[in-house]
């Protein structure tokens, strides 16, 4: 997430200082989020992305976690449109 400001911004939390470059600083901690949101300063929204699961072992205890009898011999399409499927109820 993009924050904008100027100079540097000391985290308590963190021990430490957060350093506006050319008025920009990208942060991924969630706590120096929370700080700066809390503190004022401007930022981009971050879109919420849905998680992507490739694995089929994920993808079978997703799916057997929701219920599903799924089989080992489900393919990926198969266990991920069955998984949309019940997300979507």
């Amino acid at each position: 997430m993009k924050f904008y400001g100027n100079g540097s911004v000391y985290i308590p939390g963190k021990k430490k200082f957060v350093r506006f470059v050319n008025g920009v600083a990208d942060i991924a901690d969630e706590n120096e989020k929370a700080f700066l949101i809390e503190a004022g300063y401007n930022h981009d929204i971050e879109p919420e992305r849905p998680v992507e699961i490739n694995d089929k072992q994920a993808l079978l205890e997703k799916a057997r976690a929701l219920g599903v009898d799924a089989k080992g011999t489900w393919g990926v399409a198969r266990l991920q449109a069955e998984i949309e499927r019940l997300c979507k109820k």
